[in-house]
């Protein structure tokens, strides 16, 4: 692709107000309830990003740029 530019594709889910922990929990399975949280919580430390909910079912941590 020399000497032209990419075009990026626009998301195909955006970012909703919906509350990630409301989400988080309700998660039926209390195991996967559980893991969900914690994995949530250390993507917040490792990312440094707050979790935002895209579209109805997925938690997104940061904006791609």
């Amino acid at each position: 692709m020399r000497g032209k530019t990419a075009v990026m594709a626009e998301p195909t889910s955006q970012r909703a107000d919906a509350d990630v922990g409301s989400f988080l929990a309700s998660v039926a399975d209390e195991r996967r309830r559980a893991d969900a949280q914690a994995i949530c919580a250390w993507l917040r430390e490792v990312t440094g990003e707050e979790p935002a909910m895209h579209g109805s079912a997925i938690v997104g941590f940061g904006r791609h740029r």
